[in-house]
């Protein structure tokens, strides 16, 4: 298992290129957990993605489906997943959404 913490942030958009193609072939063989802000390095490379708001689980899901949420958000970003990051963020903080309480796919993260 391999935990990084903004592993793109100061390299050149080569680099990034690169090391996207890094994550993808280790994630072949090992599980590569990525914390980062930069949600497009997820939708490049990862196959799955979870939101984390507060210490809450705000979504699970694979970066295509997060892309899908953003096609029809209106907001800011200029990608989908970008979209969509912030549709599943203010879904999540929504107090009508999470009335019923947590969701059999949220949990606390520590």
């Amino acid at each position: 298992m391999l935990f990084l913490d903004e592993p793109t942030a100061g390299l050149d958009p080569e680099q990034r290129v690169e090391f996207r193609a890094l994550l993808r072939e280790l994630g072949v063989s090992s599980t590569v957990i990525v914390s980062t802000h930069l949600v497009e390095d997820v939708a490049a490379a990862c196959t799955e993605v979870s939101l984390i708001d507060a210490g809450r689980v705000a979504y699970r899901g694979t970066p295509t489906a997060l892309a899908a949420l953003g096609e029809s958000a209106g907001g800011p970003g200029d990608h989908p997943i970008e979209r969509g990051y912030t549709a599943a963020l203010r879904a999540h903080r929504t107090p009508h959404a999470r009335s019923g309480g947590p969701s059999a796919s949220e949990g606390t993260a520590r």
